[in-house]
């Protein structure tokens, strides 16, 4: 098969995998997902060696399934401000910043001419406590995942993840991929 046929017949392969992390046909990432999913289809159809004997679906599955979940990813990291969200009064005072997890902040250092904005901080600060807020909703294991994988210090991999909860990487991916449609469809 040429690159094109593998591109037609993996289309379906494309409109499954973005159907299964975006929900219903309403959801307004099921097109980024596609796009995501199409990219990686297209990526996947120039790179295939049929000499290795793994069929297509099988070389193709793996690489629209990681597009898709790095663009939901993406699409629903904190950083994103969803509307509606207004940004908040600049503060009056020099006083520190205090975060939901009480830790201070000098008002200096977030004045500084590289840093954001009080007002970019707080819309920062009210995502974050919008989405903890949903992740506390969860599943016990759903919220186990997400923060383990997002909210701690730093972010970590699915094998990271899965090391610490003691469960497979790929059980970590199915626990998440459902806790990211309940968060959706929390925060949507």
């Amino acid at each position: 098969m040429d690159r094109d046929e593998l591109i037609d017949s993996g289309r379906g392969l494309v409109f499954h995998i973005a159907r299964h992390y975006g929900g219903s046909e309403a959801d307004p990432f099921r097109a980024d997902l596609r796009a995501a999913g199409m990219l990686a289809l297209i990526r996947a159809a120039a790179a295939f060696d049929a000499a290795r004997g793994t069929s297509f679906s099988t070389y193709a599955w793996a690489a629209i399934r990681r597009a898709c979940a790095h663009e939901l990813r993406r699409l629903t990291s904190p950083a994103t401000v969803p509307a509606g969200v207004r940004p908040a009064q600049r503060p009056r005072a020099a006083a520190p910043v205090v975060d939901d997890e009480g830790h201070e902040t000098p008002a200096v250092e977030l004045l500084a001419a590289d840093a954001p904005g009080p007002e970019a901080l707080a819309e920062t600060a009210v995502v974050v406590r919008l989405v903890r807020q949903a992740v506390a909703s969860l599943p016990r294991r759903d919220a186990a995942v997400v923060r383990t994988r997002y909210l701690g210090d730093e972010l970590r991999s699915m094998d990271e993840a899965g090391a610490v909860l003691g469960i497979s990487r790929q059980r970590v991916c199915q626990i998440e991929a459902r806790a990211f449609r309940g968060l959706r469809r929390m925060l949507t």
